[in-house]
């Protein structure tokens, strides 16, 4: 009968928050987010670059020029924290 009061006891405890288990050893590595490197730009297309021979090619390569431009716009970009405040949380107001 003793075995089963206490049981019953431990059990009410931890229901009731109580009675904690240790913490977990959890992931003893944090992950890093990972970096996504950008490609480099392609090579601006000048005029100087442009003659009859290679016309076809060149405007290829302001194609690809401007691909690399639209495709760096459309990716957001990460807010900066607040300097201002710690933890970047903005001020409260009174």
């Amino acid at each position: 009968m003793k075995h089963t009061a206490w049981l019953l006891l431990a059990l009410v405890g931890a229901g009731a928050g109580c009675l904690n288990l240790p913490p977990g050893q959890g992931d003893p590595r944090p992950q890093q987010p990972v970096k996504q490197e950008t490609p480099p730009p392609p090579p601006a297309v000048t005029p100087d670059q442009v003659n009859e021979t290679n016309a076809r090619q060149k405007v290829r390569s302001f194609e690809e020029e401007l691909e690399y431009d639209q495709h760096q716009l459309e990716q957001p970009a990460a807010p900066a924290p607040d300097a201002g405040t710690p933890g970047g949380k903005p001020k409260s107001k009174p």
